[in-house]
């Protein structure tokens, strides 16, 4: 029965182990869904507008964009 027990122990773990795994990506999910609906729409336009205009922002630098902005 020693080695009926080791079987079974090794079948059982990939199982928990890939449910876990699950489980977290699915909190990860919630938490971005719940982000992206409480975000203002000029917040994610802006958002949209800097991923499109990525090669124009690379020549600014850290301090320049925070100068502008605050």
């Amino acid at each position: 029965y020693r080695n009926l027990l080791m079987l079974y122990r090794i079948f059982a773990s990939p199982a928990l182990s890939s449910t876990s795994a699950e489980r977290a990506l699915s909190k990860l999910k919630i938490i971005k869904n719940r982000l992206r609906s409480t975000m203002a729409d000029d917040y994610l336009s802006a958002l949209m507008i800097i991923a499109a205009e990525k090669d124009i922002l690379q020549t600014f630098t850290d301090d320049q964009i925070i100068t502008q902005i605050a």
